[in-house]
């Protein structure tokens, strides 16, 4: 039977790569999440994350730890106004995607997420998720399915999970 060896950081080598991804992050707060977001934007090739409202301001201890080195200069813009950035993506050819349970989101597992177009995906705050003027300004909104009693999970376990079906549904995972 053949043994496993768990790798060190030093012996993978990911493929580098970076996608039409722009994360918009509505008002989320908390730090800790904040980094979180921007370990997986980099883990996934997300080219720009957009920190929009009350996000915390960087630099900031809490997300610098949870990012573990992946804020980068150019990686990420701050910006008062989730809305502007919103118009701005939209000028710009991005499908405006919201992460959001709404009366008429589609199940992540089965949307067609444009192969080869450009997707801005909006997370919104724990507390009071995506607003509702920037809900409005979405082409569409998707959700993840789950099995409990809960009605939703934390911000940053779902956009793990919402990157890795997107570079998927995409066709740009290369495995």
């Amino acid at each position: 039977m053949e043994q496993h060896r768990q790798l060190k950081h030093e012996d993978i080598k990911n493929q580098k790569m970076v996608f039409p991804i722009s994360i918009v992050c509505d008002n989320i707060r908390t730090p800790e999440n904040i980094g979180m977001i921007f370990r997986l934007a980099e883990a996934f090739g997300a080219e720009c994350i957009y920190l929009c409202g009350d996000a915390p301001t960087l630099p900031n201890k809490k997300v610098a730890r949870a990012a573990r080195s992946t804020i980068k200069p150019g990686n990420h813009k701050t910006v008062k106004n989730t809305a502007d950035i919103i118009s701005e993506l939209k000028n710009k050819n991005y499908k405006i995607i919201g992460l959001e349970v709404t009366n008429n989101s589609k199940d992540i597992r089965h949307f067609d997420f444009y192969k080869n177009n450009k997707i801005a995906l909006v997370l919104g705050s724990e507390r009071y998720g995506i607003s509702k003027e920037v809900l409005q300004m979405a082409d569409h909104c998707v959700h993840i399915n789950l099995f409990g009693n809960n009605t939703s999970i934390n911000v940053a376990n779902a956009t793990a999970i919402a990157l890795y079906e997107l570079a998927h549904r995409m066709g740009l995972h290369t495995d």
